[in-house]
Formats: structure tokens, sequence, C-alpha cells
């Protein structure tokens, strides 16, 4: 774990220089580095991780913006977009969850996994929430495939989605404006 933070941490100054970016992609990184490896390990997302995390992003968001956020004309404006990101993160994982256990009658997926989308929209914002879960989504979806493939789990075998959460988020935090950019110029946006 502390190599990879050394490694994040080197490749953020290298990206942003001495900016605000900077020690903000550190602090979420490192967050988000703690979460995804207590996630792979133990299969658990902390709440005494992640509602701090929340009050103090919440905080971020009032005085330094999102990063993809487009137009800044407040503290206000950047706080209602953390808080929009953090409904729409929130939402985006809470209709699986409660589709597995009307459907299956069990948890397809933990609650910290919902909290989790959440205080990833607070910290990505509005504009790059589905950008980062999506992603998350499709490296879960690849390792799960993979790991069926290679016989290494088995279908009911548990797979810990916030660790994919996590280093979706951290890809955010460095390219996900870029990423989203891209993505929209396929359809002319």
């Amino acid at each position: 774990m502390e190599f990879a933070t050394g490694l994040l941490f080197a490749f953020a100054y290298i990206t942003f220089g001495l900016t605000l970016r900077l020690p903000l992609t550190l602090v979420y990184t490192s967050l988000f580095l703690v979460i995804g490896i207590i996630d792979l390990e133990y299969g658990l997302i902390l709440d005494k991780i992640t509602f701090p995390a929340a009050v103090t992003a919440i905080l971020i968001g009032f005085f330094v913006p999102p990063p993809a956020l487009i137009q800044f004309q407040s503290p206000w404006t950047g706080l209602v977009n953390s808080l929009t990101g953090a409904v729409i993160g929130a939402v985006f994982i809470l209709i699986p969850y409660l589709l597995a256990l009307v459907i299956y009658k069990k948890e397809a997926m933990g609650q910290g996994d919902i909290k989790m989308a959440a205080l990833i929209g607070l910290v990505v914002g509005a504009r790059l929430v589905l950008a980062s879960l999506l992603i998350g989504t499709l490296l879960g979806g690849l390792v799960a495939v993979s790991l069926l493939m290679l016989k290494a789990k088995g279908r009911k075998d548990p797979l810990p989605f916030g660790s994919f959460l996590a280093v979706s988020t951290i890809i955010t935090l460095f390219y996900g404006t870029e990423i989203l950019d891209w993505y929209l110029g396929w359809y002319g946006f």
C-alpha cells in the first residue's frame, strides 16, 4: 500500500504540479486507496471512514469546486454540484441493490457500496460521478468474468465492488474530464 501511495503521489505531482488540485488529489487518492484495500481484504466499507470523509468532502466542495464543474459562480455552486453528485451516485447503486432484494430476496452488494457511491459523487461532482461508477462497474465485470473463466471464483463467490469503485474514482480524479469529453465527443457534444 505504501508503494502504491508513493507512486500515486508522484504521478499526481507530475500531472497537476503545485496547483490546488494537487493536495485535493493526494487526500482523495489516499482515502480511496484505504477504502479499496480494506474492502479487498475484509469485504467491508466502513462507516467510520466514509462518514467523516463525506463531511470533509462537503466542506471542501463548498470552497473548492469538483474537478469538472463547468462554471463556478459561488461557493454554493460547488456545494450543490457535490451534493447532486452524491444523490446521483447513491441512486445509481441503490437501484440494483433494491432490485436484488426484490427479485432474489438477498443483498447482491452491501450498503457500504451505496454510501461509497454517494461519497464518490461528493468528491468528483455531478458531472463525473456516473463516469466513475461506470468505469468501476466495467472493471469489476472484467475481473469477475476473468476469474470465472479461470475458475478462480464461482458465480456465488463475493467480489469486493468497493475496490473497483475506489480504483475507478482514482482514475476519475486524474482523467475524469478527459474521459467524459472523449465519450461525449462520440455523440457530438
